[in-house]
């Protein structure tokens, strides 16, 4: 029994050398030029440590000293970089439970059904949204605004931590500096697909979710979906040209569209505002980006949107549904999603409201070949020619028109989906594409409609939206 007790205490020690060994690389990782601790980098780095209790906000680093817990174990870090730590296990400090009056954004206590083995090991913290919801945030992950009702936003950044909750009608600012996602509720019951009748597809489609996707919902009750469809910051847009105002000569997309979905091995996709979106994309180019965005997260899985998950989202978001029969094919019902699905960039859509920049204008969507006419001086900026259409960058649309803080799921890019077709030609793998483009009219293709489509095409209104799972 003795030697039983001295191999634990190794044990524990081992534990707590590798929690200390954490916190001197991250605190030596934040000195500045000057050779004195940047309270930027520290914040960051300190945020960025597996297995922190709590992450640090602006508050806290720029005081004299801070405590942090990481791996259970307490450790205090002074203004001058000094680290002292305390080799017993810590005990948190009491959160407290979730009321109708907490403040939006105050940590509270984990709901029972997400605990894992302590509160420290587990893979999220609980916030309140404000209106006595508890919503699960990924370690990694910050709290921005918004309510279950109006849409939660979380972001990556902690730079974006609040920056949102105070917002009056629950519209969450756009102008963040991480990758932003938007909290989609949902009991394990209800995560199902949705036929929204023949009118809305264009072939048959696999209408069954795999049981291990379910699972993922099932602990937390949701999962996260990209605020903004698929982006990148690696190409700057030059020549781009506010709405309304004349097209520049030099602003041609013809080869960039190419070089935006042939990437390379680390390349991210981006899910912010002002981004260009990810056109051109294939299936695999969507699979294999969504994938990558969070492949070393120990918090979170990244994916393509699944079938279901799209679905589930729509359901959520619509505000014209028969809550006691939730029938997609009745036609009377989800017509925000169908019959008045005009707050999307489509071709028949009036967006003179509209604050993004222009992509491509006049950009044939297959061969890739520049239209030589636009004029904007037409009422209508995409007009009624269906011939003459306007890509633009996300998040563009009025904030009047967003859903549930989401952006860009009606119109501007058809987003590929996990969700396989069942088109007769089994020589190549088809998968289905869902919200129309800016080449398409709404009437015709609105926000809930399948379209299929093969896995190696890319055209230029194809693109794709990245999902989470909290593992």
């Amino acid at each position: 029994m003795e030697y039983f007790g001295r191999a634990q205490s190794a044990v524990e020690k081992n534990k707590y050398a590798e929690a200390e060994e954490k916190v001197n690389l991250a605190v030596l990782g934040s000195y500045g030029a000057n050779g004195e601790i940047d309270n930027k980098l520290l914040k960051e780095n300190i945020n960025k440590i597996d297995g922190i209790y709590e992450p640090i906000g602006d508050d806290e680093v720029s005081s004299e000293l801070f405590e942090i817990i990481v791996d259970g174990y307490a450790f205090t870090i002074q203004k001058n970089g000094q680290i002292e730590g305390d080799t017993e296990l810590a005990t948190p400090k009491e959160l407290p439970k979730n009321e109708k009056d907490t403040e939006a954004g105050t940590r509270v206590q984990l709901e029972e059904s997400w605990q894992g083995e302590s509160q420290a090991k587990t893979t999220v913290y609980a916030i309140s949204d404000g209106e006595g919801n508890t919503i699960p945030i990924p370690k990694g992950f910050y709290y921005v605004g918004g309510t279950e009702k109006t849409g939660v936003v979380i972001s990556d950044s902690s730079s974006d931590k609040n920056k949102g909750k105070d917002s009056s009608n629950g519209n969450v600012t756009k102008d963040l500096v991480g990758n932003q996602f938007v909290w989609i509720p949902c009991k394990e019951e209800d995560y199902q697909k949705y036929k929204w009748g023949d009118k809305y597809k264009n072939n048959t489609w696999d209408e069954n979710t795999p049981e291990e996707e379910k699972a993922k919902v099932a602990t937390y009750g949701g999962f996260y979906v990209a605020r903004y469809e698929a982006g990148t910051s690696k190409v700057t847009l030059e020549g781009g040209k506010k709405i309304g105002q004349e097209k520049s000569e030099t602003n041609n997309w013809q080869n960039d569209s190419y070089i935006i979905s042939k990437t390379t091995s680390s390349s991210k996709p981006t899910s912010k505002a002002e981004e260009i979106p990810y056109y051109h994309a294939d299936y695999e180019t969507a699979e294999k980006m969504s994938e990558r965005m969070y492949n070393n997260s120990n918090y979170v899985s990244s994916q393509l949107i699944t079938g279901t998950q799209w679905d589930v989202m729509l359901n959520y978001i619509s505000t014209e549904k028969n809550k006691n029969t939730l029938n997609a094919q009745n036609e009377s019902n989800y017509t925000d999603l169908k019959s008045n699905c005009d707050w999307g960039n489509y071709v028949d859509t009036d967006l003179t409201n509209c604050s993004g920049k222009y992509c491509i204008i006049g950009q044939e969507p297959y061969t890739g070949s520049m239209l030589s006419y636009w004029n904007p001086n037409t009422e209508k900026n995409n007009k009624n020619n269906e011939t003459e259409w306007t890509l633009l960058t996300t998040g563009s649309i009025d904030d009047n028109l967003q859903k549930k803080n989401i952006y860009d799921i009606a119109g501007n890019l058809w987003e590929w989906t996990q969700e396989k077709s069942n088109i007769d030609d089994h020589s190549a793998s088809c998968y289905m594409l869902r919200g129309g483009s800016f080449y398409d009219k709404h009437t015709d293709y609105p926000v809930c409609y399948r379209i299929s489509d093969y896995a190696n095409t890319t055209a230029t209104g194809h693109g794709f939206r990245v999902t989470l799972y909290i593992k």
